[in-house]
């Protein structure tokens, strides 16, 4: 796979994260939440090396009708823009701000609630990495420590990307 394909949530995908009707394996349901039009392959594979998934993810969903490819740079000229062009530090706070947020739902459901409105009042890259281990703590009471622990290590990922 291409390190320069853009990836989409398709309306199946956004779907899905509303109404979890398939169940994806968590690790999976986590990279359908960061995909958002905007990352490419290669950014997004940087974002979860931690979670060991891997081509055959986005091929899943892709098969899924949960995701497609809406482009490729296909020469290093059309690429090099992009690259020159970092990711803000306000770009990072909302990916990371909404990838908690979507984690907590998921988890928690309405019990969650109350956290997801701490996630949604931070109004800084510091304040919300200052709830990271409250966000692990929280997930970890109703999911296993390994998944709460990846989830936290992707948040941390995409703020310090």
């Amino acid at each position: 796979m291409d390190n320069s394909t853009v990836f989409q949530k398709t309306a199946k995908g956004n779907q899905e994260i509303k109404k979890h009707s398939i169940k994806l394996e968590y690790k999976v349901r986590s990279l359908l939440i960061l995909i958002d039009g905007r990352k490419t392959y290669g950014q997004i594979n940087e974002t979860i090396r931690h979670l060991g998934l891997g081509p055959d993810a986005f091929q899943e969903l892709e098969q899924l009708e949960l995701i497609e490819a809406i482009s490729a740079q296909p020469s290093a000229n059309a690429a090099a823009p992009a690259e020159q062009q970092p990711k803000t530090g306000i770009e990072n706070f909302i990916d990371a701000q909404r990838f908690m947020s979507e984690i907590a739902n998921d988890a928690l459901g309405f019990k969650g609630l109350f956290f997801k409105l701490k996630i949604e009042r931070c109004g800084n890259v510091d304040e919300l990495k200052g709830l990271l281990d409250e966000f692990e703590t929280m997930l970890g009471k109703k999911q296993t420590a390994e998944q709460a622990s990846m989830a936290r290590k992707t948040a941390e990922n995409i703020l310090n990307s």
